[in-house]
């Protein structure tokens, strides 16, 4: 009998320290974690910079978990108010209006301050913690991106399902390897002068995993914008779209014909690009969506795959869009952050 207590003592002595472990512990900036905060699985911490050193808290699953940074937690992140899940779904087939804000929280709008009473929104973006915004590197070396909107569907509409916030841009790091006209390493940061406020209307988009080497061929994916649709036309309304991921190498062969390559795809499609679009076309980015994101869904959460980049036309049947891959730039984007 004693011996059995004795057992059923360190057993609970185990579970008591195990259980202190992994709701406290701290990185090297201080920041205290839990496991309903930022206790989170190493492969979905995008916030470590590449200096930190880990703090283990958990482990389970077969992956550790660590203290990560808190800009955004992984339960933040990627997720929609479960009532407007379907308003998206709803909204995508053919391309669409969207109804609310709700259904792309981490959607951006980039704009120029022409003059201090013109105002004009150039390019898309995607909200990854509350003072850090992705988008493309084009967007920001053709314009001068002054100032971010988030929680917006429509412009001309203050009676809308919406929520904007209004915020300055104080800095833009591009990709050091981005070099105008070629659209390879079309990525750049936004630095925002405050923190964006997350409710139901603004809340970041997850990065993909960190080890992460999906293709995504075949898979079906979400773009947004508020860019020209076919016919020309810019809208007010944020639109959205489905399209399908493609082989790299076969959309490589279609931008490496002369009469597309010249100056923009020297080398075809990239590694660290992808191609998206539909097999009867008309569905696709068009210019001034420029920077916005291509998501796909993952057991409810959505995640940041491609940044809109380029292409040949809009909607084009023969040529899918261009996006930049945005697994290839983890490391870049974590020491940006």
């Amino acid at each position: 009998m004693w011996f059995s207590n004795t057992i059923l003592y360190w057993v609970f002595f185990y579970f008591l320290i195990s259980a202190f472990v992994v709701q406290e512990c701290s990185t090297v900036d201080l920041v205290y974690c839990s496991n309903s905060a930022n206790c989170l699985p190493l492969s979905y911490c995008t916030t470590l910079k590449l200096s930190s050193e880990l703090q283990y808290c958990r482990w389970g699953g077969g992956e550790s978990f660590i203290c990560c940074p808190k800009i955004h937690t992984f339960s933040e992140c990627g997720v929609l108010a479960s009532s407007f899940e379907h308003d998206m779904l709803a909204a995508v087939v053919g391309g669409f209006s969207v109804r609310t804000a709700k259904s792309a929280p981490w959607m951006v709008a980039v704009g120029e301050q022409l003059n201090p009473l013109q105002l004009e929104w150039f390019c898309g973006g995607s909200l990854v913690s509350k003072n850090r915004v992705l988008t493309a590197a084009h967007c920001a070396e053709r314009r001068r991106a002054d100032i971010v909107r988030v929680g917006e569907l429509d412009f001309l509409s203050s009676n809308d399902s919406a929520f904007p916030q209004d915020v300055s841009v104080v800095g833009v790091v591009k990709h050091p390897q981005y070099k105008a006209p070629s659209f390879y390493f079309d990525i750049a940061i936004l630095k925002l002068k405050n923190d964006v406020t997350f409710n139901d209307y603004v809340k970041p988009i997850c990065l993909p995993k960190s080890n992460s080497k999906e293709t995504y061929e075949g898979t079906i994916a979400m773009v947004t914008g508020w860019g020209r649709v076919l016919g020309g036309k810019r809208r007010s309304t944020l639109q959205a779209v489905q399209v399908t991921i493609v082989n790299n190498n076969n959309c490589s062969e279609l931008y490496m014909r002369p009469d597309v390559k010249h100056f923009h795809y020297p080398n075809g499609i990239i590694s660290s690009q992808l191609c998206a679009g539909h097999s009867n076309g008309g569905r696709d980015a068009c210019q001034g969506d420029s920077g916005g994101p291509l998501v796909i869904v993952e057991s409810g959460i959505h995640i940041l795959i491609g940044i809109i980049s380029s292409g040949a036309g809009c909607g084009s049947k023969t040529f899918p869009g261009v996006y930049t891959r945005v697994s290839s730039f983890l490391e870049w984007i974590r020491a940006n952050l």
